[in-house]
């Protein structure tokens, strides 16, 4: 047992490193690790990433380690905006699990912090810990890629600014030429905001 608990702080560690590499500081309070990532979208938003190691039940056997993240992308999120932001977030997840944005986790509201958050448990194979160690580097940097593309939908819908729906917001992903050219973003995100808004 000794040696799977000394496995479990070496995955910790290593989850540890791969945030502080992304986001140059990640604290640990209670077990849970937690670093804030920044420059995110069009309007230059901050994640907050979490991650904690968990044991879930595994029949007769020793409980199995899931790595627990959250990436956490609005707060304080008043109560009259979360039936419209519930709908979009179950629409961005039906993306997500079928369309042409793949992702391994999903959105959550999470109502009694008035949050946003997406979640995903990461079962560990202990046995194997180095290829585990890439898989962890693949998913963070998958996330937080699809995160800066999806960042702008979310907290604009959240703000309840304007009436944006995942429709017109992926017809606006569709049309970039380039989906990390910021400037080319910025310009084409202004112009469907101001379309929309003429609209209504």
């Amino acid at each position: 047992m000794a040696d799977s608990n000394d496995v479990i702080v070496e995955l910790k560690n290593t989850i540890k490193e791969i945030l502080e590499n992304l986001c140059e500081e990640c604290t640990e309070d209670g077990g849970v690790l937690r670093a804030l990532a920044e420059h995110f979208g069009v309007n230059d938003s901050s994640v907050i990433i979490e991650a904690a190691i968990e044991a879930m039940e595994n029949g007769e056997d020793y409980p199995y380690p899931v790595v627990h993240f959250n990436f956490t992308m609005a707060k304080d999120i008043e109560p009259e905006s979360y039936g419209k932001i519930a709908d979009l977030l179950n629409d961005i997840n039906v993306v997500f699990q079928t369309g042409e944005y793949p992702s391994f986790g999903n959105f959550c509201l999470y109502k009694p912090l008035g949050q946003i958050f997406y979640g995903y448990k990461m079962p560990i194979n202990i046995g194997a810990l180095e290829g585990e160690q890439e898989n962890i580097k693949f998913f963070i940097a998958t996330v937080l890629d699809q995160l800066d593309l999806f960042v702008d939908l979310v907290l604009y819908v959240a703000q309840g600014d304007v009436n944006l729906t995942l429709e017109d917001y992926l017809n606006y992903l569709n049309g970039l030429n380039d989906l990390y050219d910021l400037q080319e973003k910025a310009e084409k995100l202004e112009e469907m905001i101001k379309e929309i808004e003429s609209r209504n």
